[in-house]
């Protein structure tokens, strides 16, 4: 009887450190599902704002990703006041999107 539970013991304690280190590692957040889960999120916070942030203006969008321990970051670059295009008045703002290994999306962008 003690065997067994030493025996359940050491596989929930491997158990639980495979699922860490696949979670740290994260091999199923590509960079195209990052891009698509930030580009998501901020289409949804910008649904009813007319004249706010956003990124759907020249140059902008989820750009590069790079992968962190539990997730990604994705470099968003946006602008606010409406679309138009990039002029030195108003450049296009850049910030840094979270996509933790679950998929959640911490975007603060359009903080001025």
């Amino acid at each position: 009887m003690e065997q067994r539970l030493q025996v359940w013991t050491i596989t929930i304690v491997l158990g639980i450190i495979v699922c860490v280190l696949l979670a740290s590692w994260s091999p199923w957040l590509t960079p195209s599902i990052s891009q698509k889960l930030v580009v998501n999120k901020i289409e949804k916070l910008t649904a009813n704002v007319l004249d706010g942030c956003g990124i759907g203006c020249t140059d902008c969008g989820a750009k590069n990703v790079t992968k962190v321990p539990f997730g990604s970051e994705v470099i968003v670059e946006y602008n606010c006041g409406g679309p138009r295009p990039i002029d030195e008045n108003n450049p296009n703002r850049t910030t840094i999107a979270y996509v933790s290994f679950i998929g959640y999306v911490e975007a603060n962008v359009f903080k001025h």
